[in-house]
């Protein structure tokens, strides 16, 4: 077996998929995902490294099961060097949330360490390239940071926050006093009481002012 030699040396997904061929994983099997996956998730230089040690142990006298019932296949032996390899983080989010630390390791200490290397490198150029990008996006379009919006003494809280209670008293203004009506002693103070809005003139009223309920008639 030789690895691939891809015609994009920067995509890593190509790669993966012409190693996943190569590795006997057919296109859509579970296996073939698996592959694809590592390779978003590592990168190009770390795929190609595996790739080597995979196909030296290939070439040797393959990789058995760990309980020695039979030989892995092609892409099992891929596949448990990047799970020995890979961090706790790493392999968690490739082999899900139940992948935990090997207790048997049948892969060199030297390729992890490599391994690991690479997987790093490969994190902190697409840290910086995403942060490149950031640095992109025109002014207009971007969100003031949390400190510029402490010069400016302005934070999403303080945009929404309504005036407190010590504000409103300070103005005279209160969410119950915008909604009192006057009581009892304020409209005896202006002469008015709800019964006397409602009041008719007294008899008495009606013949000093000269109208009776006769003048109404």
């Amino acid at each position: 077996m030789t690895a691939p030699s891809s015609p994009h040396p920067d995509d890593a997904l190509h790669f993966a998929r012409e190693l996943a061929d190569i590795l006997g994983e057919r296109q859509g099997s579970r296996g073939y995902r698996d592959i694809l996956r590592v390779a978003r998730v590592v990168g190009l230089p770390a795929m190609k490294l595996a790739a080597r040690e995979t196909l030296k142990i290939l070439d040797a006298d393959g990789l058995p099961t760990l309980d020695g019932a039979r030989r892995r296949t092609p892409g099992g032996v891929f596949l448990r060097l990047v799970f020995e390899a890979c961090s706790s983080k790493e392999r968690r989010r490739l082999f899900g949330e139940g992948a935990t630390m090997p207790k048997i390791f049948q892969s060199r200490a030297a390729f992890r360490d490599r391994f690991a290397a690479l997987v790093r490198d490969h994190r902190r150029r697409v840290a910086a390239e995403r942060q490149t990008r950031g640095e992109t996006v025109p002014a207009d379009r971007q969100r003031p940071s949390a400190d510029q919006r402490r010069a400016t003494g302005k934070t999403a809280a303080a945009d929404r926050q309504r005036p407190s209670a010590d504000q409103r008293r300070a103005t005279g203004k209160t969410a119950a006093a915008d909604r009192q009506r006057p009581s009892a002693d304020q409209r005896r103070a202006t002469g008015k009481t709800a019964a006397a809005d409602r009041q008719r003139p007294s008899a008495d009223q009606r013949r000093a002012t000269g109208k009776t309920a006769e003048d109404r008639r």
